[in-house]
């Protein structure tokens, strides 16, 4: 090839190398342009609106308002935040801050400082032991009759108790739900708050939807007794007495079943059996 041709090949290849370098770079910088426009812009937070503050719920206000700052691609600075925070307190919200930042009687600067100080003002002091009573004095009954409404009722107090344990959780749970559910509950072992609430709200649609189809003991705080789930067509009813929190407990550390008490296995491998079975089971 004639060496001027090689040479003018060399300088458009190049030539088109540096277009791509210039395309590239020209890329990068309006990111970088858009990236710093957010930054002096707050229109963003309008993304998403929690509700009004008036002095009521405080914490789940404040999840609210973080939820919006955790959703953008940009974190505003502490300033907007509380800027932002402010812009939907109403009432006694309102009347809050405005208290607060007279003669600066309070000293925020942060975000995280606005959430304790409003915590201190809106939330009682005895919280936690107030949802408790509440979580001990709830029943599937009345206003609360459907797991559904029970389940929402329930999950409103134990916000109010961040620190109850798991175990605790699902005691007080399964308490106050009626008799019938509760027994499934504990028959099940679960080991999470959410396994509970599943397989209650899986038994109340079962007993809604089969009315009728159970048989009844005659024993004192006796009630229905549902079919296995699973297992529609067939009822049954257990024959072995039922071990109480002490001998539940006892049980498990020994790793015998709550059906049979035997060792190695737990009460999910008896379902499907009858009543029959389960009572010669438990002799052997």
């Amino acid at each position: 090839m004639d060496p001027e041709a090689n040479v003018i090949q060399t300088l458009q290849n190049q030539v088109a190398q540096l277009q791509q370098q210039i395309a590239a770079a020209s890329t990068a910088y309006q990111r970088i342009a858009a990236a710093n426009n957010n930054v002096g812009n707050n229109n963003n937070l309008k993304a998403a609106k929690p509700e009004k503050f008036s002095g009521t719920n405080v914490r789940s206000w404040l999840k609210s308002i973080n939820n919006v700052f955790e959703s953008l691609q940009t974190p505003p600075n502490e300033q907007q935040k509380i800027k932002y925070a402010v812009s939907y307190l109403t009432g006694d919200g309102l009347q809050w801050w405005e208290l607060a930042t007279i003669n600066n009687a309070v000293n925020i600067i942060t975000f995280e400082q606005f959430s304790e100080e409003i915590l201190k003002y809106f939330e009682p002091v005895n919280r936690e032991a107030n949802a408790r009573k509440a979580m001990n004095a709830l029943r599937q009954m009345g206003a609360f009759n459907t797991v559904t409404a029970y389940n929402k009722e329930f999950s409103k107090w134990l916000l109010q108790v961040p620190t109850m344990a798991v175990e605790e959780q699902i005691f007080h749970y399964s308490q106050g739900l009626k008799n019938r559910i509760r027994v499934e509950i504990e028959r099940s072992e679960v080991a999470t708050l959410p396994e509970a609430m599943r397989i209650a709200d899986r038994m109340d649609s079962l007993f809604n939807n089969h009315r009728g189809a159970f048989i009844f003991n005659n024993g004192p705080g006796s009630g229905p007794v549902p079919m296995e789930i699973g297992q529609i067509p067939q009822t049954y009813r257990y024959k072995n007495k039922r071990p109480n929190a002490a001998e539940r407990r006892k049980l498990m550390r020994e790793n015998r079943c709550f059906v049979c008490r035997k060792v190695g296995h737990r009460s999910s491998q008896h379902r499907g059996e009858s009543s029959q079975h389960r009572g010669e089971d438990a002799k052997n």
